[in-house]
C-alpha cells in the first residue's frame, strides 16, 4: 500500500491512492467532449533560474504530461528534444493522452516509435466500438445492413436501455493494448524501464485516483475515459474516468516518486471566455468543466520552484479531436522544448552515461508469444467452448499480438460483449493468458430501428419504418429470438428462432413465421399509372442451414402459407383473389464488404431459388429465382462499384410472383418498380468520390457520384432482345446521416424520362 497523500486520507483500493478535490459538475453527459481540448493557449514565458553547479550530482528528474486529446501528440516532441539534450527522465506521471504518450516511453519505446504507432492508427475506426466489419458475425451484418441506424437500445422492464458513454472503448482498449505489448507481463510499474503513475478521475468522488501497478494498457485507457464519451473503466471496485478533471497536470504526483527536478509539459487551454459562448447551456456547461480543469492544472503549476521546468507548446489552430494530424503536432513540442534548452542544461547527464540508460530503456519488441494456458472469465449466458472457438488460439501454441487480438474482434463481433479484453500473466513458470468477457450491461435483448423516406417529385413518394428487436444468449450456443416489426408502403410482422446446432456456430435450424402487406402501384409503358394493387400473405416455414466463417451462409427449408391479392384502385390488370403457398426453398448468401451503404472493398452476393409445388400445398408449380449482387474496388478516395440484380420465373407468374424494376440505381428515371414482368433485372456500374476524412472521429463523409444502368422487364409475350433493354443513369451526392444514407440525385431514362429523388435511410444498390 502506498503511502497517504499530505494533502487528505483516504482509504483507496491497492494500486491506487487518492487526493481530494473539487467535486466533478452533475450531469455533464457527452458534454465532455469538450474536455478533450485541454490543449493550446500560448507559451509561458519562463524567466532563467539561478545558475547551476556543474559537479553536483545528477538530479532525479519526474516528468508531468497533461491531458489534451489529439494535441497530446506534441509530448512526443518533448521527449525527442529531451533525449538529443540528453536529459534522463527517472519518472512519470500522465494525465489522459499525456499517459499513453508518458506509459508507452516508461514501456521502453523511444520517441520514432511512438510517432509510428500514433501515425499509423485509423483513428476513424479506432473512436468506434464497431468491429472491423470484416470480423463481425453474418447476423450482425444482417442486423446493420436492414437497420441502418446506428444506436441499439437495450429492452428492460422499466423501458431502454444504453450504456454509459458514447463508446464502450472497446477499439481504443485493443490499440492501446497493442502499443503496450512490451509491458503485457510487467504488473508493478515501478518495474518498468522508467518508473510510472497513470492519473484518474474517481467517478463517485471526483477525488484523483494514481494508478500505479495492475495492466498497464488498462491504467492508461482509464486514465482517458472522458465520462459521456468512453465508458468508464472499473478498477477495483471503483468507476474511473478522464484524469484531467481532477489532476490535469500531476505534479504533485510525480514529486512522491522520489524526483528532485519536475519538468511540466502543459497542454491546459486558457483562452479568454465570450459572453457569446455562455448563451447556450452546452456552452455555458463546457465552460464550467474548463474552469474546472485550468483550477486544477494552476494548483500544481503554483507549486513548481526555480529548479523545475515549464513547456507549452505553442499548437496554434489544431484541436483536441483532430487525431489525423496528430502527427503534424510534434514539431511544436520540439520547438517549445528547445526553447527551454537553457534550463534544461543543469539536468543534462555525461554522454557516455546516457547512452547507456537508453540502451537499457529500449527493449526488444517480441511480437510473438506461448499461449501455456487460457483462463477465461466469462460474464455472458454463452459456454466458453463457443468463445474459444471464436478467438482461434489453443493452448500449446505461439501467436503474436495480431493474430491474438484479429480473435478478438471476432468474438466481438457476436455483438453480445460491451468488451472482450485479455491480459498475458506469468503464473508458475507459465504464461496464462486471461480472457475477460463482459456482456452488455443493456443486453441482453436490444432494439434497433429503420426508417426510409423516398420521393421521385412526379407525386410518387412513400416510406417505412421498423424495428427489429432481437433476444440474445438464449442458451449457451448462442440463440436468438428475432422479431421484425414494420409499418409503411410495406407492412410485416415476423418472428424467427435461430438455434445453433454445435458450438463452432456453424450448423443451425431457424423455423419462422411472418405476415406481410406489400401495397404496389401498376403503370403501362409510357408511366401511366392505371392501378394501385395490395398483396397479402401469411407464411410459415423452417430452415436448416450451414455457416462459412462471417462471410457466407447456405441455407434451405420448407414453407406453407396462404395470401391474397386483391385491385385497391384503377383499372384491373391482374386478378383478385386467394392463393395457397406450398414448397421448398434455398439460399446462399456471401459478404464481404467492408461497409454495407458506402463499401470501398469487397463483394456481395445472394442468390435464392423457391419452387411452389401443387404437391406441397401450392395453388401453382412455379419456381421463382432471384439474384442480387454488388462488387466494389477504392483507389484512395475514388471508388468503382458495379451491382446486378434479377428475379425470373419458369412459368407465366400469378399475381403473388410478378417481380418489378425501376426507381433509383434500380433504372434510373423510371418510378419506384415501374416496370412488371416474369422476368425483371438490370445491371450498373459506378463511379463516385469521397470528400471527408475516413480518421475523423465523427465521420461526415459526402459522396459525389455517377451511374451507368441497363435492363427491363419482359411479360411472357415479350420479346427479350439487347434492343429491348433500357438505358439509364444517374448524377447523385450522398452522406451518412444519422438514420443512414442521404441521397438526392437526378436520373434519365431511356425516352426522355427524368427524375429528382431524395431517398433517406434507404440501403440502394449503388452503394
Amino acid at each position: 500500500m502506498v503511502p497517504h497523500s499530505a494533502r487528505g486520507s483516504h482509504t483507496v483500493p491497492p494500486g491506487m491512492r487518492a487526493f481530494p478535490t473539487k467535486r466533478l459538475p452533475a450531469r455533464i453527459g457527452a458534454l465532455l467532449l469538450a474536455v478533450l481540448g485541454l490543449a493550446g493557449g500560448p507559451a509561458a514565458a519562463q524567466q532563467p533560474a539561478a545558475g547551476s553547479d556543474d559537479a553536483a550530482p545528477r538530479p532525479r528528474v519526474g516528468l508531468v504530461l497533461s491531458g489534451g486529446g489529439a494535441r497530446g501528440a506534441a509530448h512526443i516532441g518533448v521527449l525527442r528534444v529531451l533525449e538529443e539534450l540528453d536529459v534522463r527522465v527517472d519518472a512519470i506521471a500522465g494525465t489522459s493522452m499525456g499517459s499513453i504518450i508518458g506509459g508507452l516511453y516508461a514501456a521502453g519505446l523511444s520517441p520514432d516509435e511512438i510517432e509510428e504507432a500514433i501515425g499509423g492508427v485509423a483513428w476513424g475506426e479506432t473512436f468506434s466500438d464497431k468491429p472491423p466489419r470484416s470480423h463481425m458475425s453474418l447476423r450482425r451484418k444482417r442486423d446493420r445492413r436492414d437497420f441502418l441506424v446506428g444506436l441499439e437500445f437495450g429492452l428492460k422492464r422499466d423501458g431502454f436501455a444504453y450504456s454509459r458513454g458514447i463508446f464502450q472503448g472497446q477499439n481504443l482498449d485493443l490499440l492501446i493494448k497493442r502499443f503496450a505489448s512490451t509491458a503485457e507481463l510487467v504488473e508493478d510499474f515501478d518495474a518498468l524501464p522508467i518508473p510510472y503513475r497513470a492519473v484518474a478521475t474517481d467517478a463517485a468522488t471526483g477525488e484523483s485516483v494514481v494508478i500505479d501497478h495492475g495492466d498497464l494498457a488498462t491504467a492508461m485507457r482509464a486514465s482517458m475515459s472522458v465520462p459521456g464519451v468512453f465508458e468508464p473503466v472499473a478498477l477495483d471496485g471503483r468507476l474511473l474516468v478522464d484524469g484531467g478533471l481532477s489532476a490535469q497536470t500531476p505534479v504533485h504526483v510525480v514529486r512522491r516518486m522520489g524526483v528532485d527536478v519536475v519538468i511540466v509539459v502543459d497542454l491546459t487551454i486558457e483562452e479568454d471566455v465570450s459572453a457569446g459562448s455562455l448563451t447556450t447551456p452546452f456552452g455555458l456547461l463546457a465552460n464550467l468543466l474548463m474552469l474546472d480543469v485550468t483550477r486544477n492544472a494552476r494548483d500544481d503549476l503554483d507549486s513548481l520552484g526555480p529548479r523545475d521546468v515549464l513547456i507549452k507548446p505553442d499548437l496554434g489552430t489544431f484541436t483536441s479531436t483532430d487525431f489525423a494530424n496528430a502527427v503534424s503536432m510534434i514539431p511544436p513540442g520540439e520547438d517549445a522544448a528547445r526553447a527551454m534548452a537553457w534550463k534544461l542544461d543543469p539536468l543534462r547527464s555525461a554522454p557516455a552515461d546516457f547512452d547507456d540508460h537508453l540502451s537499457s530503456l529500449r527493449r526488444e519488441r517480441d511480437d510473438s508469444f506461448r499461449v501455456d494456458r487460457i483462463v477465461i472469465r466469462n460474464g455472458s449466458r454463452l459456454a466458453d467452448e463457443v468463445i474459444l472457438g471464436r478467438l482461434g488460439v489453443v493452448p500449446g501454441e505461439v501467436v503474436d499480438f495480431d493474430r491474438l487480438q484479429s480473435g478478438i474482434e471476432y468474438v466481438y463481433g457476436l455483438g453480445y460483449f460491451e468488451s472482450v479484453t485479455y491480459d498475458l500473466q506469468r503464473r508458475g513458470g507459465q504464461n496464462v493468458l486471461v480472457l475477460r468477457v463482459e456482456r452488455k450491461e443493456w443486453g441482453p435483448v436490444y432494439a434497433r430501428f429503420g426508417l426510409e423516406l423516398h420521393s421521385d417529385f412526379r407525386g410518387n413518394s412513400g416510406f417505412d419504418a421498423g424495428t427489429r428487436i432481437v433476444a440474445t444468449e438464449v442458451d449457451a450456443y448462442g440463440a436468438e429470438w428475432v422479431t421484425d416489426l414494420q409499418v409503411g408502403d410495406y407492412n410485416l410482422i415476423r418472428t424467427a428462432f435461430y438455434q445453433p446446432l454445435d458450438r463452432s456456430l456453424s450448423w443451425f435450424v431457424e423455423p419462422a413465421a411472418s405476415y406481410s402487406v406489400d401495397n404496389f402501384d401498376i403503370y403501362l409503358r409510357d408511366g401511366s399509372r392505371i392501378a394501385e394493387y395490395q398483396f397479402e400473405q401469411f407464411v410459415a416455414g423452417v430452415d436448416l442451414g450451414r455457416t462459412f466463417g462471417n462471410w457466407g451462409e447456405l441455407r434451405a427449408g420448407v414453407n406453407r402459407g396462404a395470401g391474397k391479392g386483391s385491385r385497391v384502385t384503377g383499372s384491373p390488370f391482374f386478378p383478385s383473389g386467394n392463393f395457397d403457398i406450398g414448397g421448398l426453398n434455398a439460399q446462399f448468401e456471401l459478404d464481404t464488404l467492408d461497409e454495407w451503404t458506402f463499401p470501398s472493398s469487397g463483394a456481395f452476393l445472394r442468390t435464392r431459388f423457391d419452387m411452389q409445388l401443387e404437391e406441397l400445398g401450392s395453388s401453382q408449380t412455379i419456381g421463382v429465382t432471384e439474384v442480387d449482387a454488388t462488387v466494389a474496388g477504392s483507389i484512395s478516395s475514388y471508388t468503382v462499384h458495379a451491382w446486378t440484380t434479377a428475379s425470373v420465373s419458369d412459368r407465366d407468374p400469378e399475381t403473388q410472383n410478378v417481380h418489378s424494376i425501376g426507381g433509383l440505381f434500380r433504372l434510373s428515371g423510371l418510378a419506384e418498380d415501374e416496370l412488371l414482368g416474369q422476368v425483371a433485372g438490370m445491371v450498373g456500374v459506378g463511379f463516385r468520390k469521397r470528400f471527408g476524412d475516413l480518421e475523423s472521429i465523427v465521420r461526415n463523409n459526402t459522396y459525389l457520384g455517377v451511374t451507368l444502368e441497363t435492363g427491363g422487364a419482359w411479360l411472357p409475350d415479350d420479346s427479350m432482345t439487347f434492343d429491348s433493354l433500357r438505358a439509364a443513369g444517374s448524377v447523385f451526392v450522398a452522406m451518412d446521416s444519422f438514420v443512414g444514407p442521404l441521397y438526392a440525385a437526378w436520373g434519365h431514362a431511356e425516352g426522355g424520362r427524368d427524375r429528382f429523388y431524395i431517398v433517406l435511410g434507404r440501403s440502394v444498390h449503388a452503394r
